[in-house]
């Protein structure tokens, strides 16, 4: 069953044995890299930065078979790892966000009874107990969802699937205490995959989704539950072979992105993106994201992230790209360029910055970005070991504030 379920959720690829294994990254631009666990799913560990910790979640996987883990950052250290009594089957795309009273939920993907993929999520205490779940969310088979949390700890929740022919976008609500609204199982849009959420700070929420019979993506506005004024943003076309691997939405203070990963048939990775004025209606043309950092000129980022080089559009390309969740004056996106995990600033549409993370490093896939409060980002990664597994780190600008030495575990 371990087996099978490593190839259903595309575990650390045997491609990666084919090169060489780069060593552990030792340091960052930002110092101390913390090793927060292994484990034999190529995603990143999930991570939330508030109230004064960081909280990790991660799908491990050891003799005993698969497992829901978690541990937590704070001021006195890291925890020991907790797994959690969540039962799994095959489950992956885990995501966490914040609950009330210092909780937080996290939802993943699994299979139920009828071997059907489903949402399901749980409530975890600051101390990792699971106070609510596991809790199914949804009734049809799901395929992938993206969330929007609120400040008061409620979550609205978009997912994708049904059908597979004819597969279509629905609507959830789960409370500060992570419990579900009774569903109605009605589609909020047809012919719809691959939702993704971005909020402006006036909680405007958009919601993006692609329609899978012509490859066109949509934008409407998320109101109470329903879509409002759908306009086209794009177009992402596939050749025969090619893969779309992630759609994400993002905003700074002016502007709106969508970012989107493909791997191609030949196994290159690359990173798209379009954007457009909040003011104004048409959207940029859809264009390959790659950057020339300017390695003599200064930039100001406006986190806590360190030195930073002014940058702008040109050809090394990028991959993985995740930009940051929320709203700020400039975007930061975390992404692979060459050997290297990196940061670039976006500000009115312009890439205007460069920020090298980690060199050398081999990721395999997305990294997670986040900031907290005192807008200290958060960057974490998977990277491949000489056992097969990958490796899950994490490593931030913050960590110099903390009066102790991250063991490894």
């Amino acid at each position: 069953m371990k087996r099978i379920w490593f190839g259903l959720v595309g575990l650390v690829l045997a491609g990666c044995a084919s090169t060489p294994t780069p060593p552990p990254p030792v340091t960052s631009a930002w110092g101390t890299i913390i090793t927060v666990g292994q484990a034999e799913q190529t995603g990143a560990p999930n991570l939330l930065a508030e109230n004064k910790q960081v909280s990790l979640a991660w799908i491990g996987a050891d003799e005993t078979g698969v497992h829901q883990d978690s541990r937590t950052i704070t001021t006195t250290g890291l925890s020991a790892r907790v797994v959690l009594p969540l039962p799994p089957t095959r489950p992956y795309a885990q995501q966490i966000a914040p609950a009330s009273g210092g909780r937080f939920h996290l939802l993943w993907l699994d299979a139920d009874a009828e071997a059907q993929s489903q949402l399901y999520t749980a409530t975890i205490t600051s101390a990792l107990e699971t106070e609510r779940g596991p809790v199914q969310l949804s009734s049809q088979p799901t395929r992938r969802y993206t969330l929007l949390p609120a400040d008061n700890g409620t979550l609205e929740i978009i997912t994708s699937g049904g059908q597979p022919a004819e597969p279509a976008l629905f609507y959830h609500f789960v409370d500060a205490s992570g419990r579900p609204r009774q569903e109605t199982n009605n589609a909020l849009v047809t012919d719809a995959d691959w939702p993704t959420l971005a909020h402006t700070s006036d909680n405007t929420a958009y919601l993006f989704w692609r329609q899978p019979n012509d490859g066109q993506v949509l934008r409407g506005q998320l109101v109470n539950g329903r879509v409002d004024t759908p306009e086209p943003v794009t177009q992402i076309r596939l050749k025969a072979g090619d893969r779309l691997d992630s759609l994400n939405a993002a905003l700074d203070n002016t502007t709106q992105y969508l970012f989107w990963n493909l791997t191609r048939a030949n196994g290159d990775h690359e990173s798209w993106y379009t954007c457009r004025s909040l003011n104004e209606n048409s959207w940029s043309p859809a264009d390959r994201l790659g950057v020339q950092p300017q390695p003599d000129q200064s930039f100001e980022t406006g986190f806590n992230s360190g030195a930073a080089k002014v940058a702008r559009n040109g050809e090394h390309w990028l991959s993985w790209a995740a930009p940051l969740t929320g709203q700020f004056e400039m975007l930061p996106v975390a992404a692979r360029v060459g050997n290297t995990l990196a940061l670039i600033y976006f500000q009115g549409g312009q890439l205007i910055g460069y920020q090298a993370i980690v060199t050398p490093v081999e990721i395999l896939g997305q990294p997670v970005l986040q900031a907290d409060r005192d807008k200290f980002l958060y960057l974490a990664w998977a990277q491949p070991n000489a056992n097969g597994s990958a490796d899950l780190y994490l490593t931030t600008l913050k960590a110099a504030l903390w009066a102790w030495a991250p063991p490894t575990p």
